[in-house]
């Protein structure tokens, strides 16, 4: 595997280019990333990992590499990088390297797990999602069952097959992925800051004797995770949403625009928008791209804003998560947002 660092911006010239080697999970080849098969691996496909970093500035006290790494899954650490970099330095200290990467099939790192030809075509897709919430009373839990049908067997045909990349995305090839990088970095164990933890869990796992210091956001149970219920994550949902009332509150009228004279009259203010919205969608003919406002659109932000707002008060910076550029000047479409030249 080889490394070739460009300077600038977008990241799509921030590739770390591999030929690393698809491997085959039933055991049969081993994985190589030496550029060359081994005599294990057959002539298959190749993937490009995508990489970006902010090189340590107090090169007298270097300390060596912080992976960093966005969740999701799926998220862009390449944009993480470039989002909230800087803010990141800052908590961290100049004698760390920082390293954010796009995993397997995602961001700029190529080939993408990609089900959908077109831009188009996925958002007609989404179009169809229709703005009801899962509710077991009416047709909304058939049709997203109808929908998830139909993006599995999509994305069977696109990524599926003997040598598809659908076989070679899971998170033990990126924990691979990630000792091999820190390897060509010549560090000897890995560090690594997650906006997630399911990653940093795997990797400590797989490769104990190779783990130094992790920080893990947002510890996830990894088991529940590995048998695909994503269930346990959702237990304390209302105790965080009462907390956004509690916290308005004691932030003030100047700091939060849902204040009212308690927590329980916040509440109730917050509710009475949702349903207001359910009844009578808004328009906005006049975004960047028009939009209409409505109950799930609403919550769907709330959802991922306060995924963001937290990473903001771990970082000291702005938001990251698609969709929520309102409380940060990042987004997926400007990557290289206050990020300082990231290569020597």
């Amino acid at each position: 595997m080889d490394v070739k660092w460009k300077c600038g911006c977008p990241p799509a010239a921030l590739h770390a280019i591999g030929p690393e080697q698809y491997a085959d999970p039933s055991g049969r080849f081993e994985r190589t990333t030496a550029g060359a098969a081994s005599t294990h691996t057959p002539d298959g496909p190749a993937t490009a990992i995508a990489i970006r970093m902010i090189a340590a500035t107090n090169k007298e006290n270097y300390r060596g590499t912080i992976f960093l790494n966005q969740g999701g899954p799926g998220g862009s650490g390449t944009n993480l990088l470039g989002c909230m970099g800087k803010n990141i330095g800052d908590v961290v200290g100049p004698s760390f390297d920082l390293l954010g990467f796009d995993h397997r099939g995602t961001g700029m790192t190529t080939p993408l797990a990609w089900c959908c030809d077109t831009e188009s075509e996925r958002a007609i897709c989404n179009t169809q999602e229709g703005h009801q919430l899962l509710n077991a009373s009416d047709d909304s839990v058939r049709v997203y069952h109808a929908r998830a049908k139909l993006l599995g067997q999509r994305c069977e045909k696109k990524l599926g097959g003997e040598w598809g990349i659908g076989r070679f995305v899971s998170t033990p090839y990126v924990s691979r992925d990630m000792l091999e990088i820190s390897q060509m970095l010549r560090q000897d164990k890995l560090q690594f800051w997650g906006f997630g933890s399911v990653l940093g869990q795997y990797f400590t796992a797989i490769y104990p004797d190779k783990a130094k210091r992790l920080v893990v956001d947002g510890v996830y149970d990894a088991e529940n995770y590995k048998a695909a219920l994503w269930n346990t994550n959702i237990v304390d949902v209302d105790r965080v949403v009462d907390a956004l009332f509690d916290f308005c509150h004691q932030a003030g009228p100047h700091k939060c625009a849902l204040y009212e004279s308690s927590p329980d009259r916040i509440q109730q203010r917050f509710f009475r928008v949702l349903e207001r919205h359910k009844l009578y969608p808004v328009p906005v003919p006049h975004a960047e791209t028009p939009v209409i406002i409505t109950r799930i659109a609403l919550l769907a932000r709330f959802f991922y804003s306060t995924d963001a707002a937290a990473a903001s008060l771990h970082s000291r910076g702005a938001g990251y998560w698609p969709g929520t550029d309102n409380i940060g000047p990042c987004t997926p479409a400007g990557p290289c947002g206050n990020a300082p030249p990231y290569c020597q």
